[in-house]
């Protein structure tokens, strides 16, 4: 009768030890899952952005651009031109836990714009919801040619990682794509 108590008592152990390890297995699964909005994702927000600003075809020096990229919240910068009105902005991408947010919409926007002789001109307006680098934008920003003196057009650019959405692009700059059709 002892040893039959002494087995029990072992056999309760073990018994209590595994449950306890599933308790623990099971509530950090749900702690996972609970706290996943805790957890930061890689958001890029811009490629490397290289541009020339003429004006009447001659180049404008010593002008401020301003990059403005939106996602959880503004990140703005902004460049002087050179000589001979080239600028340059380097790639930006975010750690975020808005992605983690089931119920997040959010878009990243992207605006470069500058002033000059007290007017505003937007050089690129784009949105997407794609939180990852399109090879479009990277394509079409990396050779900017913006001339203040052309209106402002709407583009529709192939959007080479999702083809059947094509990606909007609103600015002054000369972009190699079709116009957009209203």
């Amino acid at each position: 009768m002892k040893a039959m108590a002494l087995f029990q008592g072992t056999w309760l152990q073990r018994v209590g030890w595994i449950g306890l390890g599933v308790v623990f297995l099971f509530s950090a699964q749900v702690h996972a899952g609970m706290f996943g909005w805790l957890k930061r994702y890689d958001v890029h927000l811009c490629p490397e952005v290289r541009g020339v600003i003429t004006h009447n075809g001659t180049p404008l020096a010593g002008v401020t651009v301003y990059r403005e990229l939106d996602y959880d919240k503004s990140y703005t910068d902004s460049v002087v031109t050179d000589k001979e009105g080239r600028f340059f902005f380097t790639e930006k991408n975010i750690r975020s836990r808005l992605p983690g947010n089931m119920f997040d919409q959010s878009t990243v926007r992207q605006v470069l714009s500058l002033d000059y002789q007290q007017k505003n001109y937007v050089l690129w307006y784009s949105s997407t919801p794609s939180l990852k680098p399109h090879s479009t934008f990277q394509q079409a920003l990396a050779t900017l040619q913006c001339e203040l003196a052309d209106p402002e057009q709407r583009y529709v650019l192939n959007n080479e990682e999702y083809p059947q959405l094509p990606l909007g692009v609103v600015g002054i700059c000369k972009l190699d794509a079709p116009l957009a059709e209203y």
